[in-house]
């Protein structure tokens, strides 16, 4: 349903080129080739049985791609669009000292809400205690380390997984400090992206 009312809300001109279905709905007639969680990882409550149900829907050699971030990249608190726009503020700032500033945020005269808080209310901040229960879009706050882990860890083979600096030729400090993402624990803090690839192998497969 999240899906169905993000893509009405932003490309409605699109809304039927896109087909959804529920996990619960999937068979075998629906199994795949490629499957992609693109920009999703960090928002999966349980990584590793959301990893098992897309094995489940792959044909014996098909192939799953991921590309997310990890918990220290500097907009993985996903708060500092609308709410506050400090890079790294989920290592600068308790969850309390954040979930208070959001709320306070919400009352004010000339805040306009996003397209959640218009369906939901400005109220769906109000009980939340901690970042991992975000209204609409939970974290499950993984380092890049436990991301990595978790992905040996399922029935799949990881084939590659790459850790991506920061870029692009407006910023050249980013272009200057795009290597140090490649060096243990500095990546968890300097990484832009990761990508992952991970197959589904005919000898693993029932």
């Amino acid at each position: 349903d999240a899906g169905r009312i993000a893509l009405n809300y932003h490309s409605p001109h699109r809304a039927s080129q896109i087909a959804f279905k529920h996990p619960d709905e999937m068979t075998a007639e629906d199994q795949g080739n490629v499957a992609i969680l693109f920009d999703s990882f960090e928002h999966l409550v349980d990584p590793g049985e959301v990893l098992r149900q897309v094995y489940d829907w792959l044909h014996p050699e098909g192939e799953l791609w991921i590309g997310s971030i990890g918990w220290y990249n500097f907009m993985a608190s996903h708060c500092t669009g609308n709410h506050i726009p400090i890079p790294w503020c989920q290592l600068i700032f308790s969850e309390q000292a954040i979930l208070k500033t959001i709320r306070t945020l919400l009352r004010r005269s000339d805040y306009v809400p996003n397209m959640w808080e218009e369906m939901e209310g400005l109220d769906r901040w109000d009980n939340v205690k901690t970042l991992k229960n975000r209204p609409g879009e939970p974290l499950n706050m993984m380092s890049l380390r436990k991301i990595r882990k978790t992905l040996q860890s399922s029935p799949f083979e990881l084939v590659d997984f790459k850790v991506r600096g920061f870029g692009g030729k407006a910023n050249k400090l980013a272009r200057y400090l795009a290597p140090l993402a490649q060096i243990p624990w500095l990546d968890e803090v300097l990484h832009s992206y990761y990508a992952a690839l991970l197959v589904k192998r005919k000898d693993k497969w029932n």
